[in-house]
């Protein structure tokens, strides 16, 4: 014992043994929780690590928008930084990503009045190199007209515009789509407007799928074990469970398995080939 003590007087002689307790316990931790190092900074993310704040970039493959006490611009190198970029030509985007180097990207169709710097006229897209603002508009007083024709099956119009790279009446092809499953796209022969009938209840506007409208709304619940049907007395869409047992897949997840009541009960597919077997491998 006399022999322990005495050790213990030479390692605090020697500053090697610190006394827990007696006030010299080093500086308290700088965080406990990530939210303590939160310094507003939109460029990077906060964690707290150990009792220290760690800044790392939120992104360091891409240059990110960002705002910092009103200024829009973008984080350059872990601080948001007014963009260093700005197009005099107004047919190109006013805030560009910065990527290192000012990437503008076109966003006025050709024929858009424009102005750069001090010059007015329209863009026109003459290729990569050339595709701003200019001052000659070959379209100016070119009126092209002519009879719109269906074309595609009656699905599309074919109409008359003035190519602006070189002031040529040319005819293009437009879509009638307006983008709703649940109308067919028509383009009348006659008149050469298009126009969107409603797909009647209980029909799929795109057979063989089983998917059908409703009241002019797809039905459609993403359950497999559901069969999307509409009732035809509430125009309202009706999911009733498959029977038990049926095989469920799920061709983005690359999954299969069986109907239970409830939901699919899936187990992993190592083939998706296998899942139109029938069988999950």
């Amino acid at each position: 014992m006399r022999y322990l003590v005495g050790f213990v007087l030479f390692l605090l002689a020697l500053g090697t043994l610190r006394v827990v307790g007696c006030g010299d316990e080093g500086p308290p931790p700088e965080c406990r929780v990530d939210e303590d190092c939160d310094d507003g900074n939109p460029c990077t993310d906060y964690h707290c690590k150990f009792g220290d704040c760690q800044y790392p970039l939120r992104d360091e493959e891409l240059i990110l928008p960002c705002e910092l006490n009103g200024v829009s611009g973008f984080c350059i190198d872990g601080v948001c930084q007014e963009n260093p970029c700005v197009s005099d030509d107004s047919c190109f985007d006013e805030a560009p990503r910065y990527d290192g180097e000012c990437l503008f990207t076109r966003i006025d169709p050709d024929g858009t009045p424009c102005e750069a710097n001090g010059v007015v006229g329209v863009c026109i897209n003459l290729g990569l190199d050339d595709m701003g603002c200019h001052a000659d508009n070959p379209c100016e007083g070119v009126v092209c007209e002519g009879d719109v024709l269906c074309v595609n099956d009656d699905t599309s119009r074919l109409l008359y515009y003035c190519d602006y790279r070189d002031g040529v009446c040319k005819q293009k092809a437009e879509s009638c789509s307006d983008y709703d499953m649940c109308t067919y796209d028509r383009c009348d022969p006659e008149t050469g407007d298009c126009f969107y009938p409603v797909v009647p209840d209980g029909v799929s506007p795109y057979p063989p799928s089983s998917l059908v409208c409703c009241n002019g709304i797809l039905c459609r619940d993403d359950n497999e074990c559901t069969s999307d049907t509409c009732d035809l007395e509430t125009r309202e869409c009706a999911y009733m469970p498959v029977p038990d047992g049926e095989q469920c897949c799920l061709r983005e997840e690359e999954r299969c398995g069986i109907c239970i009541p409830g939901p699919c009960c899936y187990w992993a597919c190592v083939d998706w080939g296998s899942c139109n077997s029938g069988v999950c491998e």
